[in-house]
């Protein structure tokens, strides 16, 4: 969500701060060299440049918000960390961020079951 910054397919670069409570879905089947089929995605998710400590959620969207973090931080901090999430409704995952930050996904693999 980064100003400047680009994505593999030019989507979803430059969205800026994500306010606080929001819940950002993120299409990953058929992006990148994710396959239709897959049903689950290791990814690393990042938040940089938060406004005050958070945390962020992600889960398989199309269901309630779990009440467990993914990544906790503190303000002003760059922290990273790897989640394997099953493939939501519509192909999404879900992020849910507590406080305004920057999020930044990578996709480090795939399953297929």
């Amino acid at each position: 969500t980064r100003p400047g910054a680009g994505t593999i397919d030019g989507q979803f670069g430059g969205a800026d701060l994500r306010p606080a409570s929001t819940i950002t879905h993120l299409p990953v089947l058929l992006r990148g060299e994710v396959p239709d089929g897959a049903t689950a995605v290791m990814l690393n998710v990042t938040a940089t440049g938060p406004t005050s400590a958070g945390f962020i959620t992600v889960y398989p969207c199309g269901i309630a918000t779990p009440q467990t973090s993914s990544l906790n931080y503190a303000a002003g901090a760059t922290v990273a960390n790897a989640v394997l999430i099953e493939i939501g409704v519509a192909g999404e995952v879900c992020l849910f961020n507590s406080s305004p930050t920057q999020l930044i996904v990578d996709v480090n693999g795939y399953l297929k079951m």
